[in-house]
């Protein structure tokens, strides 16, 4: 017999997922086709490290759904993919790794972590 208490119980990437999906909506778009993130209008006039946050946490979506096996990027894709300096970038990713926002993995690429989703959410309530 199933104990009572079984029904408490919340699959815990389910709920980020969620919470990421309540970020995301308002800002971007997943192209099934190209792979790629699309940065609605909303997120034009967002800081240079909001816009990062968004498209790592959009790969990482895409990851999620099976779309891509690998979500991280190098400065240099991200920059091009936000249309921002590369050099501006470089030092943001610096700042939001140091700060444990997000990772820096093999080969000088960036990543999400979805472990810091919950947290990432505190810098897109509006």
């Amino acid at each position: 017999m199933e104990s009572p208490l079984s029904n408490l119980i919340v699959k815990g990437s389910k709920k980020i997922e969620e919470v990421m999906y309540n970020i995301l909506k308002d800002y971007i778009r997943l192209d099934e086709e190209s792979r790629e993130v699309i940065f609605l209008e909303s997120a034009k006039d967002l800081s240079v490290e909001k816009r990062i946050l968004l498209l790592l946490m959009g790969y990482k979506a895409m990851e999620i759904l099976n779309l891509i096996t690998d979500s991280s990027l190098s400065p240099r894709e991200i920059a091009e993919k936000i249309g921002a300096n590369y050099n501006t970038v470089r030092s943001q990713l610096s700042k939001l790794a140091r700060e444990g926002l997000i990772s820096k993995m093999g080969k000088g690429k960036y990543c999400v972590q979805l472990s810091k989703i919950i947290e990432l959410s505190e810098l897109f309530k509006k």
